[in-house]
C-alpha cells in the first residue's frame, strides 16, 4: 500500500518512512522539513555536548578545590597529630622520670623501716611475750622518768617560791630603810634651818 493510500484511509505512515506523492513526483517540502529537524537535532547535541564539557569542568574544577581542601586539612591534621604525639611523648617521659624517682624514694623508706623493724625485733625479741614485756619495760621507763621529771620540776617550784619570799622580804626591808632615810634626811634639814637661824641672830 503507497503512502497516499495508507493516508487516505487513515492509516499512520511507519515512521522513518520518506512520504512521496501520489504521482511519483519528489517530496521537496518534506525532504526541507526533514533537513531542518536534523540541523536541529545537530545543534541540540552540540549544546549537550557543550554543557557536559562545561559541567565537567566545573565539576574538575570542584573536586580540585576540595581535593586542595581536603590536602590542607590532612596537613593540619598530620601537624596536630604529630603534635599532639610529641607531648604525649614528653608527658611519657616526665611521668616516667617521676615514677622512677618515686620508686627510688619508696625503696629507700621500705629499707629504712626494714632496719628500724629488724632493730626493734633485736631490741624488744622475736616473739609476742618479748615484744609486750619490751613495750612493758619501755612505758615503765618513760613513767619513772615522768615521775623523776615532776619531782625536779617540784623541787625548781619550791626554790623559786623560796627565793620569791626572800626577794619579797628583802623588798619590804629597802622600802623600809628607804623610808627611814628620808625621815633622817628631813630631820638633817630641819637643824641645818634651825642652826642657820640662830647664827643669823
Amino acid at each position: 500500500m503507497r503512502r497516499a493510500d495508507a493516508k487516505r484511509l487513515g492509516v499512520a505512515p511507519r515512521p522513518g518512512s520518506t512520504p512521496s506523492s501520489s504521482d511519483g513526483e519528489p517530496p521537496t517540502e518534506h525532504t526541507v522539513s526533514h533537513t531542518a529537524t536534523r540541523a536541529d537535532s545537530k545543534e541540540a547535541a552540540r549544546n549537550v555536548l557543550e554543557h557536559l564539557h562545561n559541567f565537567a569542568h566545573q565539576m574538575n574544577a570542584a573536586e580540585e578545590e576540595d581535593v586542595n581542601n581536603l590536602k590542607r586539612m590532612m596537613a593540619a591534621l598530620e601537624a596536630q597529630v604529630r603534635e599532639d604525639l610529641e607531648e604525649e611523648a614528653d608527658a611519657r617521659k616526665h611521668a616516667a622520670t617521676s615514677l622512677e624517682e618515686r620508686c627510688d624514694a619508696l625503696e629507700r623508706a621500705l629499707a629504712a623501716l626494714q632496719r628500724e623493724h629488724g632493730d626493734l625485733r633485736k631490741d624488744c625479741g622475736s616473739n609476742m611475750a618479748q615484744r609486750l614485756d619490751g613495750l612493758e619495760s619501755t612505758f615503765g621507763a618513760w613513767a619513772d622518768r615522768h615521775t623523776r621529771d615532776m619531782e625536779s620540776m617540784k623541787r625548781t617550784t619550791d626554790h623559786l617560791s623560796w627565793e620569791t619570799a626572800g626577794f619579797k622580804e628583802a623588798h619590804e626591808q629597802h622600802l623600809e630603810v628607804e623610808a627611814n632615810l628620808n625621815t633622817a634626811v628631813k630631820g638633817l634639814t630641819s637643824a641645818a634651818e634651825q642652826t642657820a637661824n640662830a647664827l643669823a641672830t
